[in-house]
């Protein structure tokens, strides 16, 4: 007897009592249901995704996180066109500079951006008068950033417009799916973060040289 079909069975309602309803008794049609929604899910998912279907993984991933950064951009630019802001990049410098001030590069760095890109960002703060600099009492040859009342309005006005924005990115996963998926991007935010911060001004060669002796 072939036994993958009570496998798949059993996880399946595993995964329905764990994931999609924790603590919650159900009865069996509400579980055929579910199984019946993840198999066209499955079939949907494996149509759309043939233009890229490889053998390799991470090749994979790769693919659907570009994809989630741009469905992302184009909601958040949807989200932000009624304000003050221009860009996802005005939101998240100014939320930064909220508790603390700190240097350029740091606040560049901070974002994930590199020193052209983000120095051009923050002229375009200074201009609209939303962030100002001071000079660095630590440091005489830097300056700090810090939000003014300004900015701090602005920002304030797109919190429930971004705060929908993100809950529409996170689509139809469910709490414990976020929490999950949440621990898998701050493993590789840590991963990643001390390879930006070292190797900004490396070529692909050194790049690749890094991980090679890894």
């Amino acid at each position: 007897m072939n036994y993958s079909l009570i496998h798949q069975i059993f996880d399946w309602a595993e995964q329905y009592e764990n994931i999609i309803q924790p603590k919650k008794n159900y009865e069996l049609t509400e579980l055929l249901a579910w199984i019946q929604n993840e198999i066209k899910t499955e079939k949907t998912t494996d149509k759309n995704n043939d233009f890229f279907k490889t053998e390799n993984i991470d090749t994979e991933i790769t693919a659907f996180i570009i994809f989630m950064y741009r469905y992302g951009k184009i909601y958040i630019k949807k989200a932000l066109s009624e304000t003050p802001l221009q860009t996802s990049e005005d939101f998240t410098y100014l939320v930064s500079l909220m508790k603390n001030p700190m240097t350029k590069t740091a606040l560049i760095d901070n974002n994930i951006q590199e020193k052209p890109t983000g120095s051009e960002i923050i002229k375009r703060l200074i201009k609209n008068e939303w962030i100002e600099e001071e000079k660095n009492p630590e440091d005489k040859r830097s300056k700090l950033v810090f939000l003014t009342e300004k900015g701090r309005e602005v920002l304030f006005s797109t919190f429930e417009r971004m705060q929908k924005a993100s809950s529409i990115i996170t689509g139809d996963l469910e709490q414990e799916e976020k929490k999950y998926f949440l621990n898998m991007l701050k493993k590789l935010d840590t991963f990643h973060k001390p390879i930006f911060l070292s190797q900004k001004n490396n070529n692909w060669e050194d790049l690749q040289n890094l991980f090679d002796k890894k």
